[in-house]
């Protein structure tokens, strides 16, 4: 689980990810196997993560995990999304944060979509091959029938 934060200690971005990502507190708790709760103290400060969560956290937004590591600065805390534009804020993201035109959003999938891709991108590499080559057969198998 995650460890009690010191005040000083705060995760930059994290609700922007997951906002970003049109995914809510509870499909990213759900995949994480934790409480709601746990995760909205992730990304108020009010606890870290421990490093395997912000792997999965890396892997579910599709970003480094090193965009993720919490930084040590107390203006962090002092200073709230709303303080910012949505440009102002993306000027200081790295490239595969910041919104780009015409990306359709996981949010535009239906819920049951987006869990399976939450669970599809925390799976280890080996068995996403297996998990797609099931999916692929499944498909060859299924072509011709009605959905």
């Amino acid at each position: 689980m995650g460890r009690k934060a010191k005040t000083n200690i705060y995760i930059p971005n994290l609700k922007f990810y997951r906002q970003n990502s049109g995914l809510t507190q509870k499909q990213v708790a759900d995949a994480l196997h934790i409480e709601r709760t746990t995760y909205t103290y992730y990304e108020t400060g009010k606890t870290l993560p421990s490093i395997f969560t912000l792997m999965k956290l890396a892997k579910i937004y599709n970003v480094p995990v090193e965009q993720l590591m919490p930084n040590d600065t107390e203006k962090q805390l002092e200073v709230s999304d709303s303080d910012f534009s949505e440009a102002q804020r993306e000027e200081n993201l790295p490239s595969c944060a910041v919104k780009k035109p015409n990306n359709e959003k996981i949010y535009s999938l239906s819920n049951e979509e987006q869990n399976l891709i939450i669970s599809y991108r925390i799976l280890p590499d080996e068995v996403k091959k297996e998990f797609l080559q099931t999916i692929e057969n499944l498909t060859e198998k299924y072509k011709d029938s009605e959905a």
